[in-house]
């Protein structure tokens, strides 16, 4: 399945504050893929913060070495939440996974964004950007990438690179397919180092 990336130009190019958000207890493919997201949208000169129901979890702390993901209700207000052009929620479409989280994403006027791979599908009032045959969500923020002709960083690479190597476990879920190994061979040029992400991991 191919997404069809050009609705999100025009809301990325129109607006200027993002939130990114994901799912209550966040695993790498949610962790990497907002923190992906974050640079691809901070290249293009956008402000980003990113929140989630949950603290982030100690082995994933060597991603964020700034903090800069933070906690509903510890570094970021509801209403800081709110207060936002564009809301893109990854890695979930399900509001029981937001928790509090997904009171507020109902109750803000920003633009909704959905990216996401799991066949769960509640109606989040997003405009959904889905692909239930990729291996992670990190597959298609790096798609995002590549669709933008936009570089990725080295911490981006990092971040995308846990995402799918977690999701596939470690490339021996059914999921893995050669495409999927091009990603991680553009993600090690871009900077990626399996031996240390795998060791921090």
């Amino acid at each position: 399945m191919t997404i069809n990336w050009e609705p999100i130009r025009s809301i990325i190019a129109d607006n200027q504050r993002f939130i990114l958000s994901s799912h209550i207890r966040p695993d790498a493919d949610a962790i990497g893929s907002e923190l992906g997201m974050a640079a691809l949208l901070e290249g293009m000169g956008k402000t980003v913060r990113i929140v989630n129901p949950s603290a982030m979890p100690a082995n994933l702390l060597f991603l964020d070495p700034t903090q800069r993901i933070k906690k509903l209700g510890e570094g970021m207000t509801a209403a800081e939440v709110i207060d936002n052009d564009v809301h893109m929620i990854l890695d979930t479409s399900a509001w029981g996974q937001l928790t509090e989280l997904g009171g507020l994403i109902k109750n803000t006027n920003a633009k909704k964004v959905l990216i996401d791979h799991h066949v769960s599908s509640d109606d989040l009032g997003a405009l959904e950007f889905k692909d239930t045959t990729a291996e992670a969500t990190g597959t298609l923020i790096y798609s995002l990438f590549r669709f933008f002709n936009a570089p990725v960083t080295p911490e981006a690479a990092s971040a995308l690179f846990c995402a799918i190597a977690t999701d596939t476990g470690w490339f021996r879920f059914p999921s893995t397919n050669s495409n999927t190994y091009r990603i991680i061979g553009d993600l090690m040029d871009a900077g990626a180092n399996p031996n240390f992400l795998y060791q921090r991991l």
